[in-house]
């Protein structure tokens, strides 16, 4: 598959934002004086190449990373982590996201386990990454500005459309880059050539995914979640037998039901909150057929935290009996839907297009209708009202769950509404 590159790096960097542009010029003139050489590196790199945005700048610099970063936040302002230890720094400035790394080579001493590092040039730099297509470098120093600095053969793998790894240790060394391969795959529409595809078996049926942390696997499976490309990514983790082995249990429907789950993402997008999980509603919708038993030892293997447990772990029959009420439209569903997540929402809505789906754009519509006029609705009098009007200050947390209660059964839909009920208690 033949890939569009972007070319002529300043007509590509007029197409960035004005303040990418901004650091990029300031990295560019502060490593000079430093007499240091710095570029543009990593996914920013390809990204830039293939015309994508991207509000996370990558930098690698052939000096101290964490001394120009220090430098860098004197002069144009933001915040700055740093790791000495790595020779890296993360800047926070405005929208974006700077990471500024020495160029260094790496060296494991076991598979899983972080790399020793020692620092280096670019060309050797280039060797530490995953993939060919994420080891593509762009001088910003002012004698070569805009230059290319990698293999030819980085390139040509980008322009075709190509995974591939540098060496054949490369998933012993980083179980995790399993991932991050069928990640980008699915994300670019890339294939994973036939040699990495090998290794990743190999890896595979070595098990080289127990040299992972459970922090660094479901930080990764999250990740892939994440993707708006997630069914073509668990599409072809199965049929690598990487979803098999972190979930063995995972259906083949489950591509299926995840593309669905997609469509009903995107018909809720713009009426969700900003707390919404697109991984976590991604999740539930792999685990739909999955048994109870194997969900729980699926979130303790991967030390999931209590809040996305109680979410995944929720009862099945407690979903199918709120979905039924949404389908009668018996108000005491809304009552019910008030201890849930909008990820388990939505996920309703998909048991409905997967399961009855003759009833699904009736629940579409009511789990809709309820998110927009209902679950984040505030009582209409104030608690200086509520107290004017008498009822005493510790009684006001209960009697919001009241008149909340009422709102979303259908009982109290104005405030004069609202008053009625609130008199009546207090005749109480």
């Amino acid at each position: 598959m033949a890939i569009k590159i972007k070319s002529g790096f300043p007509l590509l960097l007029s197409a960035l934002t004005s303040a990418e542009r901004n650091i990029i010029k300031g990295i560019s003139a502060l490593a000079a004086r430093r007499g240091e050489r710095a570029y543009i590196v990593g996914g920013f790199a390809r990204d830039i190449l293939l015309g994508f945005p991207n509000l996370d700048i990558d930098c690698a610099v052939e000096g101290d990373a964490c001394s120009l970063a220090e430098e860098l936040v004197s002069e144009l302002g933001g915040e700055v982590s740093l790791n000495r230890k790595f020779n890296t720094a993360k800047i926070k400035a405005e929208d974006l996201t700077i990471d500024i790394a020495s160029a260094r080579e790496e060296q494991y001493a076991a598979a899983g386990e972080l790399p020793v590092i020692r620092l280096s040039t670019i060309k050797q730099d280039a060797l530490r990454r995953d993939f060919t297509v994420n080891a593509l470098y762009i001088s910003i120093n002012p004698h070569d500005f805009g230059k290319l600095c990698s293999a030819e053969s980085h390139l040509t793998d980008l322009k075709k459309g190509v995974i591939r790894v540098f060496h054949d240790g490369s998933f012993e060394d980083d179980p995790t880059r399993i991932f991050r391969a069928v990640r980008f795959a699915a994300r670019f529409g890339f294939r994973i050539e036939p040699r990495t595809k090998g290794l990743i078996l190999k890896a595979l049926k070595d098990g080289m995914l127990k040299n992972i942390s459970p922090f660094r696997a479901k930080r990764e499976l999250m990740l892939l979640m994440t993707e708006i490309n997630a069914p073509e990514a668990m599409q072809t983790a199965l049929s690598l037998g990487l979803a098999g082995k972190i979930l063995p249990d995972v259906k083949k429907n489950a591509v299926r039901d995840l593309k669905t789950g997609r469509l009903i993402w995107l018909d809720f997008f713009i009426y969700l909150g900003g707390q919404f999980s697109l991984p976590l509603y991604m999740l539930l919708i792999l685990l739909k057929d999955v048994s109870p038993g194997r969900q729980k030892t699926f979130v303790q293997n991967l030390n999931f935290g209590k809040k996305d447990t109680a979410a995944i772990l929720f009862p099945r029959k407690n979903i199918n009996k709120i979905l039924r009420e949404i389908i009668k439209n018996d108000p005491a569903w809304r009552v019910e839907a008030d201890a849930l997540r909008d990820e388990q929402l939505l996920f309703i809505v998909l048991i409905a297009a997967a399961d009855n789906p003759a009833n699904f754009q009736k629940t579409e519509k009511r789990v809709m209708d309820y998110l927009l006029h209902l679950k984040r609705k505030k009582p209409f009098h104030s608690s200086a009202e509520l107290i004017r009007m008498g009822f005493p200050a510790e009684t006001l947390g209960t009697l919001a769950k009241e008149i909340t209660r009422g709102r979303r059964g259908g009982e109290i839909l104005s405030k004069s509404q609202e008053y009625s009920f609130l008199v009546r208690k207090l005749k109480k």
